[in-house]
């Protein structure tokens, strides 16, 4: 029976894939994606509906740059054209109701975000009485995955995981230099495509699914929280998934990490601080992102080629992303009424946009 449904699934896949109507709907779809002025007319999009083909490669161009990462090295971004970010979503739509029910509850990437795995991280915390943490973090995880392993285990023709999913088949064009030397940047599945991440969230849920029994962790897509009653338990759990990830035929998956750590003391994870004070978490925002926007709308303010009306327009996106992205923090109300005093006293006429 279980092969049965497996073929049955394949045959929907490919019927989908084949579909014009589906087609057309990935196009539109990837053109509203697009800038205004660069999207395309309907006449246009019924053109490239007709002549998708996800079996063979395109040969439609992409950009790629290097995103400097934190702590060290880069991030290599793919940015597609309409024809390739078609294929992708197409593909997407396909993989999805097979893959989400395979997923973990503690991965969050897909149901809930990066606030809702903080949150469910904090709650494990409290109820357990942890004290100890470590985050670790799956290097190079989108360029690590092995595309034969997806061909052998994706329920898509493999024609379509090779032409479709892997780096290697794009056209690139490199923006920079670190781009254009790294030859990891074109390995396992591309940063950038509308099909990696839930390509990626189900290989992790394939290693995540062999955790022993009783250790507590929360994933966001390749960042993963551990916590422990201690410090050796911490670290056992650590070397634990380690061994899980290193072991794993779905590629060279290698985790990074910088120990346990107390979580008194603040633990660092995902743009925000976790600190246990008497038995409960508090979720504080990193040390100096305060003065980091700060200096942002200051500096802002002393650009001479934009008008005072644009200023005020781009220090408004600016506030409002910034605390849309810290809006666990309990002190976001009262930062947004700080700065947005700040800018009145910087610009006094600016009083009632502010």
């Amino acid at each position: 029976m279980a092969g049965n449904d497996e073929r049955r699934v394949r045959g929907l896949i490919i019927r989908l894939l084949n579909s014009f109507h589906a087609k057309l709907a990935a196009v539109e779809a990837a053109n509203r994606r697009l800038q205004p002025v660069a999207r395309l007319p309907k006449d246009q999009l019924f053109e490239l509906a007709q002549t998708l083909n996800l079996w063979s490669s395109s040969s439609e161009k992409a950009t790629i740059r290097s995103i400097p990462k934190p702590r060290g090295g880069h991030r290599y971004v793919v940015a597609f054209g309409i024809e390739n970010r078609a294929r992708q979503i197409l593909v997407s739509w396909a993989l999805k109701p097979w893959i989400l029910p395979k997923l973990l509850h503690q991965q969050n990437a897909l149901n809930g975000g990066r606030d809702k795995a903080i949150q469910k991280f904090a709650q494990t915390i409290e109820e357990r009485r942890h004290t100890y943490a470590v985050e670790l973090d799956v290097q190079n995880c989108f360029g690590s995955i092995r595309v034969d392993w997806l061909k052998e285990h994706l329920p898509l023709p493999p024609e379509v995981t090779q032409a479709v999913c892997a780096a290697d088949q794009i056209n690139l064009i490199a923006l920079d230099i670190h781009a254009g030397t790294c030859p990891t940047s074109r390995q396992g599945l591309p940063q950038g495509s509308a099909v990696s991440p839930i390509i990626a969230e189900y290989v992790l849920a394939c290693v995540l699914k062999e955790v022993p029994e009783g250790v507590a962790f929360e994933a966001y897509v390749d960042n993963i929280f551990v916590s422990a009653p201690d410090e050796i338990g911490a670290r056992q759990h650590q070397q634990t998934l380690e061994r899980l990830f290193e072991a794993h035929p779905a590629g060279l998956l290698r985790v990074h990490s910088t120990g346990p750590q107390g979580i008194r003391n603040g633990l660092p994870a995902l743009g925000y601080v976790l600190r246990l004070v008497r038995r409960r978490v508090r979720i504080e925002i990193g040390y100096g992102r305060e003065e980091d926007i700060l200096h942002k709308i200051e500096a802002l303010w002393d650009r001479g080629d934009i008008s005072s009306e644009e200023r005020k327009i781009r220090a408004d996106r600016i506030i409002s992303g910034w605390c849309a992205a810290h809006a666990l923090w309990k002190g976001v109300r009262r930062f947004d009424r700080n700065i947005r005093e700040h800018i009145r006293y910087l610009v006094p006429q600016c009083q009632t946009n502010f």
